[in-house]
């Protein structure tokens, strides 16, 4: 079998996934492998709509005035408020929640 490529976000969001869930990235892996396949879709993760919108113009302003501080790297906000920022985005992220 040849070896998928996958995306660097994709790979991120399974380590992020595992560290999480307490569990190492094969086990992770293994567990939605083997989560049953709904409506003929191979990724049985289902995508919601949020019921209201959510309402980002204090992140856009906050960008507008702050991103040629941050050129080639991640940002982490919280409305007006930098989380962190980076090369990883691993860190800020959890750091968030």
């Amino acid at each position: 079998m040849d070896t998928p490529n996958i995306s660097s976000n994709i790979a991120k969001y399974i380590l992020l996934e595992a560290k999480q869930n307490g569990v190492t990235v094969e086990d992770y892996l293994e567990k939605i492998a083997e989560e049953p396949v709904e409506n003929g879709n191979k990724n049985s993760h289902e995508i919601r709509r949020t019921e209201s919108k959510v309402d980002l113009s204090k992140e856009r302003e906050w960008l507008k005035e702050n991103r040629h501080k941050y050129v080639g790297q991640w940002v982490v906000l919280d409305g007006d408020r930098l989380v962190g920022a980076g090369k990883d985005p691993l860190l800020f992220i959890e750091k968030a929640r």
